[in-house]
């Protein structure tokens, strides 16, 4: 987003979103670094990013008025679960961890992407 944000000139409010962000963190990994070490580093770094991505979807969202639909926002839910694993799961083993992240990720990327292929196989049919 930061990229299409980038080409549409849109260098003001990158700024302002990274101004927004530094701040966070700065304020995130003082509080969280003495009481959880590495952890709260990781933490803050994650809570940052996620608000810096959000940010930049709703002003991606404005300057570009788009819309947004049912199939969109399903886009989201696979992000989530991804998330939701991670922080939920912290307490398994690094390897079982990261292959249920990486299995529940996958398995929710290829799913929606179904509406993408009959599309493409409506526009295959088309050219023969």
């Amino acid at each position: 987003i930061g990229t299409l944000l980038t080409a549409n000139g849109s260098l003001k409010q990158l700024n302002i979103i990274a101004l927004i962000c530094v701040t966070l963190s700065l304020i995130l990994n003082f509080s969280l670094i003495p009481n959880l070490g590495a952890y709260g580093a990781a933490l803050a770094c994650l809570v940052t990013q996620l608000v810096a991505f959000t940010i930049q979807v709703f002003v991606a969202i404005r300057f570009f008025k788009l819309k947004l639909n049912m199939q969109s926002l399903l886009l989201i839910i696979p992000l989530l679960l991804v998330l939701a694993v991670g922080f939920f799961g912290s307490n398994l083993d690094w390897m079982i961890g990261s292959s249920l992240i990486l299995v529940i990720g996958g398995g929710l990327t290829l799913v929606s992407l179904i509406p993408d292929l009959a599309v493409i196989r409506k526009m295959g049919n088309r050219s023969t």
